[in-house]
């Protein structure tokens, strides 16, 4: 059985040691403090990442709750083609929601460290799921506006400045650093390239580059007959990136230059613009596209958490008892 994590990077996580130093106003006088207060109610038996995927869950579901009731993001247009309506108890429990998973999101970190448990597992959970996340939560808030204030290729370019702002931040920033850090002196004295440097930020922008032709120049307009699906499908790309960036990271490992799921995305572009496809068949093939990446990206993530599992003898959801 084909495997994600190679001996190297496995071996890179053992040396893996989490630093980070929050000099944010907001953080230190108002969300840690109250995050300290949440996280003495949690029992110590619930493992970090429950909380962590928990508060993930939440974000799916308004996702999901609002592609039921504003799919083609019409129910707060003038004209509302499509006669959409979102209930106000829609609103409401999406902000709980959104509060709780944010709240989640702080403490699973607290809880680590509170039961013992802190290690490279939870942060890749963490910060991956975070990524997909980059996608979800904008989405939904995209109905607050409606077309009529936002074009969805306008949006577009919204989500994907979240993108960088998330990758540079969370990701690419933070290899490249470390990649600049050690090309000057690394372990064998050895001075890196500049290309090794830059290297995380290829398969990002080759992406943006790619996603931006097809929301632009689309045959169709796919972008405005069917921008949800469009940006589930580059948010899921976008978080498969981030997440092998993470892993070549936290490793010390050389990152991919090219993501595989740039590949077929690639294609479907190809046939979209060299055979000038009908509407619903680049509809088609978006939605063919969308359905197959998720599980690839889902497949990927499941069986990196399984490797890593396995690797440090732990267990995902699980905290091992110290008594016993």
């Amino acid at each position: 059985m084909a495997r994600f994590l190679t001996k190297e990077q496995l071996e890179g996580f053992e040396k893996y040691k989490y630093n980070s130093i929050d000099t944010s106003v907001l953080s230190n006088y108002v969300m840690h403090p109250f995050w300290n207060w949440c996280v003495q109610f949690c029992p110590v038996w619930v493992a970090p990442n429950l909380l962590t995927f928990s508060g993930f869950l939440l974000t799916v579901f308004n996702f999901l709750l609002f592609s039921y009731y504003d799919y083609g993001f019409h129910a707060l247009t003038e004209e509302n083609v499509t006669n959409d309506h979102i209930p106000s108890w829609v609103w409401a429990l999406t902000a709980v929601n959104l509060f709780v998973a944010y709240t989640l999101d702080g403490i699973d970190g607290k809880q680590a460290r509170r039961t013992g448990t802190s290690g490279p597992l939870g942060e890749l959970f963490d910060h991956g799921l975070d990524s997909y996340s980059a996608v979800l939560i904008p989405t939904c808030l995209y109905s607050i506006f409606g077309r009529d204030e936002l074009s969805p290729l306008r949006f577009f370019f919204v989500v994907w400045n979240i993108f960088i702002n998330f990758s540079a931040m969370l990701t690419s920033q933070t290899v490249i650093i470390w990649n600049i850090y050690k090309s000057y002196r690394d372990r064998t004295g050895k001075m890196r390239s500049f290309w090794e440097a830059v290297r995380p930020l290829v398969p990002v922008l080759t992406f943006f580059t790619l996603s931006a032709l097809w929301a632009i120049y689309s045959p169709t307009n796919i972008i405005e007959r069917g921008p949800r699906l469009f940006y589930l499908l580059i948010g899921t790309i976008f978080s498969n990136i981030n997440c092998r960036l993470i892993v070549a990271q936290m490793s010390d490992t050389r990152c991919e230059i090219l993501n595989g799921l740039l590949l077929p995305y690639a294609l479907v572009m190809g046939v979209v613009f060299l055979f000038r496809v009908s509407p619903m068949a680049e509809l088609m093939l978006l939605t063919l596209l969308t359905i197959g990446c998720s599980i690839a990206h889902i497949y990927y993530g499941t069986k990196v958490v399984q490797e890593m599992c396995d690797h440090f003898k732990i267990q995902c959801f699980h905290i091992k008892s110290k008594i016993q």
